[in-house]
């Protein structure tokens, strides 16, 4: 098992966040490691999509947890892997803490953290800032 997580505050609601989050064709406006995404259905669980990480080939996922305004989990699975890409919001007084964090289970997620940990590690933390920034009315 691997994992990484980062957070940050934001003045947005919680609303104005889970707007990004919902539109998965432009998940690239806060996330640079990705060029492109797609949901085949409503953002809700047992929704299939793919993308297309920056360097990578074209990797299937499913929402498998979805409650609007407060979290989604998204799974993707490579083989003998799988890879939990958690999404959670949480209000704070007059802000929002937003948190994302990847977690690598399997029989090769050790190889699988080896060829992405750094780069998660890495993109992680300013698609998070990116996020807060757009969801904070900042431009494109």
């Amino acid at each position: 098992m691997w994992k990484t997580e980062t957070t940050t505050l934001s003045i947005a609601s919680p609303k104005e966040i889970w707007n990004l989050w919902a539109d998965v064709t432009n998940w690239n406006r806060w996330d640079q490691a990705v060029v492109a995404s797609e949901l085949n259905g409503a953002f809700q669980a047992g929704t299939s999509g793919a993308l297309i990480p920056n360097g990578s080939p074209k990797a299937a996922f499913e929402l498998v947890e979805v409650a609007p305004c407060q979290r989604f989990v998204v799974h993707t699975r490579p083989p003998l892997a799988t890879l939990i890409f958690r999404h959670e919001l949480t209000p704070e007084g007059m802000q929002t803490r937003i948190t994302h964090q990847v977690e690598i289970v399997g029989p090769l997620s050790g190889l699988f953290a080896r060829f992405m940990g750094k780069s998660l590690m890495e993109g992680l933390p300013l698609a998070v800032k990116r996020l807060a920034y757009l969801a904070e009315g900042g431009d494109a």
